[in-house]
């Protein structure tokens, strides 16, 4: 099995806090790893950057995003709980908890156009994008888009090469 994207372990994460009890972010990583059944060799695969694993990067940011939600809170450094709001919605939960979703709060719309983020509108750019937004973290969308714009400009740069004339070729 590969590792969920970030949205996809939202609802798991938050269902880590049914019983109101703070817990460290490490405590959490291991439980969700346990309910996926993730292998060791998925749990050590490291992003590009080589000094975080994607396992450990898309837990964080699901509960970055539930914070921002106001659906969990952080009361100490490095531990999270439960809020009102999230006990709430784990009374009546739904199928799935994603960005289109934490929309539905106010504080989670104020977080998200603070920074000037925004999701793509519907039926506006490519489809692709779309799809990315729904399954990468900011971080992977990022090194996504910094890898098709070298890519991009790599081809341009050999098709410019091969156009050019033997004179122009030998000074290059």
């Amino acid at each position: 099995m590969a590792i969920p994207d970030f949205q996809t372990l939202m609802l798991p994460v938050l269902r880590q806090f049914t019983d109101c009890v703070e817990k460290a972010p490490s405590e959490i990583r291991g439980r969700i790893a346990n309910e996926f059944k993730l292998s060791v060799e998925e749990l050590a695969m490291l992003l590009p950057s080589g000094r975080q694993s994607a396992f450990n990067n898309r837990v964080a940011w699901s509960l970055g995003y539930l914070k921002q939600a106001k659906l969990l809170e952080s009361p100490r450094r490095g531990l999270y709980r439960i809020t009102p709001r999230g006990q709430e919605l784990l009374g009546s939960p739904p199928a799935r908890i994603d960005i289109a979703f934490l929309e539905r709060y106010p504080e989670f719309v104020a977080f998200r156009t603070r920074g000037g983020e925004s999701e793509p509108k519907r039926g506006h750019g490519p489809p692709v994008t779309v799809l990315q937004a729904n399954v990468l973290t900011p971080d992977e969308e990022i090194r996504a888009g910094y890898a098709r714009l070298r890519a991009s400009l790599a081809a341009q740069i050999l098709e410019r090469v091969k156009q050019a004339s033997a004179a122009s070729f030998e000074r290059l």
